[in-house]
């Protein structure tokens, strides 16, 4: 402890106040990390340095720093155990398994240290990729946490070697056809390809759900026929729905198809929304089947009134507000029990709206209650629809201070109707009013 207290008391940080005033009063937390990193062995002191090179926040994969250590080389100590040796110590924190962060303190110190060796460092790791991947940068696995894919413009601009950054670029959208559209939108910054050429392109060749998806989004009529294709092709649940949804009465076959061989239910929902009145029968043995909230919502907007004794079912059963909120609808003055009870049980604002519409002036105490504590605009309206002249302080106060027009003027409404109602009891003052108008 002596001597650790000698190594805390002699060592020094000059600098650090002059080029960080921000940092001024952590010199002697700094003090505890020189230390530290003195202590290391001399080998496990120059990987550490080297953690310069990560953005802020990121998590390092450990496959990563194996990659980029054992390409610099710290003499015979190994990657992995100076890694373990950097956890030890604290100096590292493993974030999940194979994933460490650096403290943003500890980049701090080590960026006060860089003394210009930070160019260097990002391009020993742009390197090091090179070497581990001679086929092209397109051949770095694109594999969570897709580190290089998502970092690669930082270390390049780093280390001012901006004219290689095209060349990755160009490779990564031409060869790697499972980028994301974020990494995509990376790429297109350093080349001048145009983005829906780019999403024609990955509608080939992607299998990635959610780039599929979103280039399906990206082109829309343009790419029926990929969309067609894809019905066929993908066993994506998210791909086919985006398909049907895009088709529509183009996809009916396959929506038939796919009601009977689905098992998901956002593809059955999909069928459903494509098929409608042509769905239901589907619609009558999917409420008996499935427990599928938004298959049993969709079945029930189909089926209508033809689903009443179901609804009554459901509101005695479900616990979604999806499916109680469509039950209500379809039931109306017939589910004013049920109505009544969820009002008191249930705190989901549609549901209490559906509850209000249908029980009207009999929820006059509820609405009162609702009118206090709701935030949800819909719900607010039914409030004030049902309170009419009895809101009208409320009204006028969330004229002036709500932000959604629907609920301004849902309230202006109440005030109007009330305005109204004075001036056929004292036609004078309608007169007046009308007059001071006219002046203004």
């Amino acid at each position: 402890w002596w001597l650790a207290l000698d190594k805390l008391q002699n060592a020094r940080l000059d600098k650090i106040p002059a080029k960080f005033d921000r940092y001024y009063g952590y010199e002697n937390l700094f003090k505890v990390f020189q230390v530290s990193v003195e202590d290391l062995p001399h080998e496990v002191q120059g990987y550490f340095k080297t953690l310069i090179v990560f953005p802020e926040d990121t998590k390092i994969p450990e496959s990563v720093l194996q990659l980029y250590w054992e390409h610099i080389g710290q003499g015979e100590y190994e990657p992995l155990e100076a890694v373990d040796l950097l956890v030890q110590r604290s100096l590292l924190t493993p974030a999940r398994e194979e994933l460490f962060t650096l403290h943003d303190l500890l980049r701090d110190y080590l960026i006060f240290q860089a003394d210009g060796e930070v160019a260097e460092l990002h391009r020993q790791l742009l390197a090091s990729y090179k070497a581990a991947y001679p086929g092209g940068w397109h051949t770095v696995p694109h594999e969570k946490p897709y580190y290089f894919h998502n970092n690669w413009q930082i270390h390049i601009q780093e280390a001012g070697e901006t004219a290689q950054a095209s060349c990755i670029a160009d490779e990564l959208i031409r060869k790697q056809p499972c980028l994301n559209l974020p990494q995509v939108r990376i790429g297109l910054e350093f080349v001048d390809y145009e983005f829906r050429d780019v999403a024609r392109r990955l509608l080939k060749k992607s299998q990635v759900p959610n780039v599929l998806v979103a280039c399906l989004k990206i082109l829309g009529n343009e790419a029926k026929e990929d969309a067609r294709r894809l019905l066929k092709e993908s066993k994506s649940s998210a791909v086919i729905k985006a398909c049907l949804y895009m088709l529509k009465d183009e996809a009916k076959e396959d929506a038939r198809r796919l009601l009977k061989e689905s098992k998901s239910s956002e593809v059955i929902k999909a069928c459903l929304y494509v098929l409608n009145d042509e769905a239901k029968e589907d619609a009558r043995r999917l409420l008996k089947e499935s427990q599928a909230p938004d298959v049993l919502v969709a079945c029930l907007k189909i089926l209508g009134n033809e689903a009443k004794e179901d609804a009554r079912q459901l509101l005695k059963e479900s616990q979604h507000s999806k499916v109680l909120t469509a039950s209500l609808n379809i039931l109306g003055n017939e589910a004013k029990e049920d109505a009544r009870r969820l009002l008191k049980e249930s705190q989901h604002s549609q549901i209490l709206t559906a509850s209000l519409n249908i029980l009207g002036d009999e929820a006059k105490e509820d609405a009162r209650r609702l009118l206090k504590s709701g935030k949800d605009e819909w719900l607010l309206i039914a409030c004030i629809r049902i309170l009419g002249k009895e809101a009208k302080t409320d009204a006028k106060r969330l004229i002036k201070n709500s932000k959604s027009r629907m609920i301004r003027d849902a309230c202006r409404e109440v005030v109007s109707s009330w305005n109204n109602s004075l001036g056929n009891k004292f036609p004078e003052l309608a007169r007046l009013k009308k007059n001071l108008a006219d002046k203004e």
